[in-house]
């Protein structure tokens, strides 16, 4: 008796400590939501990078055929950017859980085409086992290339539903919904550009997510500092100083004398 006790406990142990993408039983209520809110042309409160993968072929053509992986999960928690593709997959890449994963393709590269603040059309919705996979195609015309996709996860309430939408989308560009902000910041905003004075809050309408940041005290004042992703050609670092963007540019010069 102690041995299966074991066993369940280690069981129990295992599931709870499984991925943050959990198995959902998405309800009618819950699907009929999501396809009302995700609609038609929206704008992108987030940046929405996503793997090409191509597939050794179609089952239609035989021939190639390239497909979105998502690097973007929105919970009603927040937004998590996985720029490892495994970080995404439910057993190392190698599993039959996900339309992510098989044995018949190959990863080609990460694509940056959609970014926040974009206009962009709701192709497609996915209703999978793990969550909900929503397919964009960017308006602005800078490329002909696919769109992106970002995925849902943990949805288990219609208040669920409109938590990750406010986090992902917004039915306005993002400095239009200021009227207290500075008309040239929110020029500059429109414009994809960062302009000194501009708050953090103004500073993430154009770069998102930095890819890593920095904060410290000194006298008088808080520092942070953001290492914004290189694919939308920013700044490679951005200085705060309590909160006001004081400086950006590059890193400058490696110092290497002891």
């Amino acid at each position: 008796m102690r041995y299966f006790t074991n066993v369940f406990a280690v069981i129990l142990l295992l599931t709870l400590m499984n991925s943050s993408e959990q198995v959902t039983a998405f309800t009618r209520d819950i699907k009929q939501e999501v396809k009302r809110l995700f609609d038609g042309k929206l704008y992108l409160n987030i940046n929405a990078p996503c793997i090409f993968k191509e597939a050794d072929f179609s089952i239609q053509n035989f021939i190639p055929s390239v497909s979105n992986v998502p690097l973007i999960m929105v919970s009603p928690d927040g937004v998590k950017i996985n720029m490892k593709r495994e970080l995404l997959c439910h057993d190392d890449g190698d599993c039959d859980e996900c339309d992510d994963c098989d044995d018949f393709g190959k990863l080609l590269s990460t694509s940056w085409i959609v970014r926040i603040n974009d206009l962009v059309n709701i192709e497609e919705i996915d209703f999978e086992k793990h969550g909900i996979n929503i397919e964009l195609e960017e308006i602005g015309g800078r490329t002909d290339k696919e769109g992106s996709v970002i995925r849902l996860v943990n949805l288990h309430s219609i208040s669920d539903v409109h938590s990750v939408f406010n986090l992902a989308f917004s039915k306005e560009p993002l400095q239009v919904a200021h009227d207290d902000w500075d008309p040239e910041i929110k020029r500059a905003i429109n414009q994809s550009r960062i302009i000194s004075g501009m708050t953090r809050k103004q500073v993430f309408c154009v770069t998102g997510h930095p890819e890593a940041f920095e904060r410290h005290e000194e006298p008088g004042k808080v520092v942070e500092t953001w290492f914004p992703f290189q694919a939308y050609q920013l700044p490679r670092m951005i200085k705060f100083e309590n909160g006001i963007l004081v400086s950006f540019g590059d890193l400058g010069p490696l110092q290497l004398d002891d």
